[in-house]
């Protein structure tokens, strides 16, 4: 049986090819940066700032959460 963090994975290989690797945040303009913080990704857009984390159990490119945390900010 492969693990779940197996790179040979079938289940990854399907997972990249439906999601393109990427998370999308529609709002967002031009991502500026991304800052991983503890179990979150902070994703700093030209038009605010989001925090990307997962559900109950941790961080699955399937199942997260977002939210805005800010619609100002300078950089």
């Amino acid at each position: 049986m492969l693990s779940e963090a197996d790179p040979t994975s079938p289940i990854l290989v399907i997972l990249l090819i439906l999601t393109e690797g990427t998370i999308q945040i529609p709002e967002a303009s031009r991502i500026v940066k991304i800052i991983a913080a503890k179990s979150s990704l902070i994703v700093l857009a030209e038009n605010g700032v989001w925090e990307i984390y997962g559900d109950t159990g941790g961080f699955i490119a399937t199942s997260f959460q977002m939210s805005k945390i800010s619609s100002n900010w300078s950089y």
